[in-house]
C-alpha cells in the first residue's frame, strides 16, 4: 500500500511549522505497514498545488494525508475544502500573494468532501489519548488550497482512493511568542504521537480493501 505524507514549511512571522517537523520525523522512523513517501510543500499558491500533483501522479498512492499548521485546540480532521484562494487584508504567502475571492480551478466543482472516515479517525485518536475534533472548514488559505486539490485530483484521475487533512494546533514555543491571549499548543512528541496513531489507523482501515482490489483483479 502506497501512502503520500505532506506537510508545509513554515510561513508568516514564525521560524517553525509543526507539520514540517512531523513530517521529516516520519521520514526518518517511517511508521511500519505500507510505503510511505513524505513531501514538505511551499507556502506558495499553485506552486504547492502543482508539487503535490505531480508527486500524486508520480506515486500513484492509494492514502493522501496533508498536515498543516492550524490554530486550534487539538488535532483537527478536515471534512471539506472549498474551491476557492482567499486571504485576509495583510496576510499573504510566502511568495507575496494575496489573493481574493480567486476561483482555484474553473473547471471543478465547489468543494469536496474529505474520503478518508472523518469522525472515526477523530473518535479513534480521543479514545486513545490525542485531543482530536472533526472540523468543518480548513479555511480558505494555503491548507484548504492543497487539501483541495488533492481531492480534485483523485476525482479526476481514480486515485488516492481516499485522502484527507489534519490541521495541528502550534508547538508551545509559538504559542509563547504570541502576544495577548494564550492559544491553544501541543509538544512535538506528542503532535508526531498522534500523527503516527492517525496513520496506523487509516493504513490498518485500508489494507482489506487493497487486498480486496487486487484479488478481484488478480
Amino acid at each position: 500500500m502506497r501512502v503520500l505524507v505532506t506537510g508545509f514549511e513554515p510561513f508568516g512571522d514564525s521560524p517553525v511549522n509543526p507539520s514540517q517537523l512531523v513530517v521529516q520525523r516520519l521520514e526518518a522512523t517511517p511508521p511500519p505497514g505500507a510505503d510511505f513517501t513524505f513531501r514538505i510543500l511551499p507556502v506558495v499558491y499553485n506552486e504547492a498545488s502543482d508539487l503535490l500533483r505531480d508527486e500524486l501522479d508520480r506515486i500513484r498512492p492509494e492514502l493522501l494525508i496533508s498536515i498543516g499548521q492550524g490554530g486550534g485546540a487539538g488535532l483537527h480532521i478536515e471534512r471539506t475544502a472549498v474551491n476557492v484562494n482567499d486571504v485576509r487584508p495583510g496576510r499573504s504567502d510566502n511568495a507575496g500573494n494575496s489573493p481574493a475571492d480567486e476561483i482555484a480551478s474553473p473547471e471543478s466543482p465547489d468543494g469536496h468532501f474529505a474520503t478518508i472516515p472523518v469522525r472515526a479517525l477523530a473518535t479513534h485518536l480521543r479514545e486513545n489519548g490525542f485531543p482530536a475534533q472533526v472540523s468543518n472548514s480548513a479555511g480558505t488559505f494555503l491548507c484548504n488550497h492543497v487539501m483541495f486539490a488533492g481531492l480534485d485530483f483523485a476525482v479526476a484521475n481514480g486515485f488516492p482512493r481516499q485522502a484527507g487533512f489534519i490541521h495541528t494546533p502550534l508547538l508551545p514555543e509559538q504559542a509563547a511568542a504570541l502576544e495577548g491571549d494564550l492559544r491553544p499548543s501541543m509538544s512535538l512528541d506528542l503532535l508526531e504521537q498522534g500523527i503516527r496513531a492517525a496513520l496506523a489507523w487509516l493504513v490498518e482501515q485500508r489494507q482489506p480493501l487493497v487486498a480486496g482490489l487486487r484479488e478481484a483483479t488478480a
